[in-house]
């Protein structure tokens, strides 16, 4: 770990990074971000003029009263730029070293360009207990860092891989398998879908929806009621009324 001493001699821009992991890093090994090493950190930041004292004072004091530590390395990463801005909303009841709640359902996200919205489907899977993420083909990496910024941390707890279409029979487990299917235009009213217990959602791109491949393969195809001028919504948007829709199922 960088010493006091080494950190004072960092550009601004640097230390909020470097800070942000370190801090990220505490959380996630367990270790409290209250320690002596820590106080001197954020003393430091203070110092440069990285971070307001009463800020800093503010999130100390909350994280001493019980509020979950992972605010400090989100403000820290909404700093940065490699976090959000709605750092400060995030649950005390939700911390980052407990398990967290999934069903047996899986998102395959098929051929989705943009970083932002591979980030954004990310960070809703994440809040309706979506057990694992599939990518395929030209599906932007999580690891962007644009999806990174948008996901705020979500791409770090739901788990995620690359897949060819002849894996997928192997990957997803058993009943969720015999239930696939594909959020796409011309399909069975959401509002009228029976959501399974068990299953794989697709979600197509953003120019060309889900492939043909894919639409063999699903159980059924279902689609969200438009009422404006336009026919489609933006991908991140649409899966997360599904994700919402299957998750109140």
């Amino acid at each position: 770990m960088i010493s006091i001493d080494k950190f004072k001699t960092l550009t601004e821009k640097t230390a909020i990074k470097k800070a942000s992991v370190i801090v990220s890093s505490k959380i996630h090994d367990g270790i409290s971000v209250l320690d002596d090493y820590s106080i001197e950190l954020y003393k430091c930041l203070v110092d440069m003029k990285v971070v307001k004292k009463d800020v800093m004072e503010s999130l100390i004091s909350r994280v001493k009263n019980g509020e979950n530590p992972i605010l400090i390395a989100e403000y820290f990463k909404a700093l940065s730029g490699l976090g959000d801005v709605s750092w400060d909303y995030i649950s005390p009841k939700h911390s980052p070293l407990r398990e967290r709640s999934v069903k047996n359902c899986y998102l395959l996200l098929d051929n989705i360009r943009s970083p932002y919205n591979v980030g954004a489907i990310f960070r809703s899977a994440e809040s309706f207990g979506i057990k694992k993420i599939f990518l395929l083909g030209a599906t932007a990496s999580p690891t962007h860092p644009r999806a990174v910024r948008t996901a705020c941390g979500c791409d770090e707890i739901v788990p995620y891989e690359y897949i060819d279409i002849e894996d997928l029979c192997t990957v997803v487990e058993g009943e969720a398998f015999n239930n696939i299917f594909a959020l796409e235009c011309g399909g069975k009213d959401i509002n009228s879908f029976e959501f399974p217990s068990s299953g794989c959602c697709i979600i197509g791109s953003e120019e060309f929806g889900v492939s043909e491949e894919l639409l063999r393969m699903s159980k059924a195809i279902v689609s969200i009621p438009m009422y404006g001028l336009k026919g489609s919504l933006n991908v991140s948007v649409a899966a997360g009324i599904a994700l919402f829709k299957w998750f109140k199922a």
